[in-house]
């Protein structure tokens, strides 16, 4: 089931969040493009907070 909400909801505090966009973007560092499907059960605007939150962790959308 995905969350509803954004990562700010989900971890309710500003670090654990930074620390797991650093490790999710550790999983992935290896410079192979891959696909991402975002699964929120909320609404636009949350969406768009991880996809801002992804993308200021280094995550780039193509």
């Amino acid at each position: 089931m995905a969350h509803m909400g954004d990562l700010n909801t989900y971890f309710g505090n500003e670090d654990l969040k930074v620390r797991f966009l650093d490790h999710f973007c550790s999983c992935f560092d290896d410079g192979m493009p891959r696909k991402m499907v975002l699964e929120v059960n909320s609404n636009n605007d949350d969406m768009i907070s991880i996809i801002r939150d992804l993308q200021s962790a280094g995550i780039q959308f193509v």
